[in-house]
């Protein structure tokens, strides 16, 4: 049954965002909303772009390409530590001219903690529920370039800002589905350069079904999501052109065998307020392989069976 988080991860979906739309694009990947702590290394690209309806300075789109590695520790069964570094690729095309920008993204640690385990035994309990809570800090690792002509209306890869992560997720269990909802809150702070950027708040809920192999488990799944970014303050000036409301259709698989996890998850922006609805957000593609750490005691149970 613990194998069964990494679709269910998939499922929440990834956040990013760019620095008009509310924080900086490596602001978090939203698998940090674990449903069974387990210790894993991870890899997760993420594949968005924007057009812009009113081209300034002659931009005409973006790309931006994420590979998020992770490494996560559950030293007990109840808490799980995980540590997140953004790798992104940014390209901005202009009217005949493309300018690319490679760089680090910002760090960050969070703490996942299960407050609620009811797991189904399939006699006295045939549902299953889970609740975890989630706390995490965001550093100012980003690498950030700004833009002398118009620094607040360009993508950069930090946000130069400490910033704070909140998460909640419910999962409930039955037979082989799973249906499950999920929260998420990044709280900014203001920065050296006095640019608060827009806090993000997320709201998902999404399902998935287990069919099972002899050897391996394959879950396709399907959800919704709600990301709400608010607007950018510079020197407590509200910057027009920022800001987001949208809401996706998410959908995926996952693919578990012996120790590895593979997902695949493609997500619609069908209804969206971007910069002032100056911007037109694109659909996400995202692509993910898990490694499973199994703890000593785990592997010597397993070879007496």
């Amino acid at each position: 049954m613990y194998k069964i988080f990494f679709a269910l991860m998939c499922c929440i979906g990834n956040a990013y965002s760019c620095d008009f739309c509310g924080g900086s694009p490596s602001v978090m990947n939203s698998d940090l909303l674990s449903i069974q702590p387990q210790s894993f290394i991870g890899i997760n690209t993420n594949y968005r772009n924007y057009k812009y309806a009113n081209p300034e300075n002659g931009l005409n789109r973006t790309d931006l390409l994420s590979t998020n590695l992770t490494i996560a520790y559950a030293p007990k069964k109840w808490v799980e530590l995980r540590a997140n570094l953004p790798i992104i690729w940014m390209s901005n095309t202009y009217k005949n001219v493309n300018e690319n920008t490679f760089g680090m993204g910002d760090m960050s640690l969070i703490g996942n903690f299960k407050a609620i385990n009811k797991s189904a035994d399939g006699e006295k309990r045939k549902v299953g529920h889970i609740f975890n809570v989630g706390f995490g800090i965001e550093f100012p690792t980003g690498k950030n370039k700004v833009y002398a002509n118009n620094p607040l209306q360009n993508f950069t890869l930090g946000s130069k800002s400490t910033d704070f992560l909140f998460s909640g997720v419910y999962s409930m269990s039955y037979r082989k589905w799973n249906l499950m909802g999920s929260g998420l809150v990044k709280i900014n702070t203001r920065n050296k350069d006095e640019v608060r950027f827009g806090h993000l708040y997320s709201i998902q809920t999404g399902t998935a079904y287990i069919h099972y192999f002899k050897n391996s488990q394959l879950l396709p799944n399907a959800g919704l999501r709600v990301e709400i970014q608010q607007k950018n303050l510079y020197k407590h000036i509200i910057q027009k052109y920022t800001g987001s409301n949208a809401l996706f259709f998410q959908y995926g698989a996952d693919y578990n065998f012996k120790k590895w996890n593979l997902g695949m998850q493609i997500q619609h922006p069908f209804i969206q307020h971007t910069a002032a609805n100056t911007i037109k957000q694109g659909s996400n593609f995202i692509l993910k392989c898990v490694y499973m750490i199994q703890k000593k005691n785990q592997k010597t149970k397993q070879s007496c069976n």
